[in-house]
């Protein structure tokens, strides 16, 4: 995650499952997606 260096491709940081984990979880806790000038992870 790190070393992607275009925070928008932080999706092909994770497999499948983990990002469908971390997707969930961002459903949660950050509905309308105020976290997201870091690497996004997009709900």
């Amino acid at each position: 995650m790190n070393f992607l260096g275009d925070p928008g491709r932080a999706d092909t940081a994770y497999d499948a499952k983990d990002l469908h984990r971390l997707r969930e979880v961002k459903r949660a806790y950050d509905p309308t997606n105020f976290f997201h000038l870091n690497a996004n992870i997009r709900p």
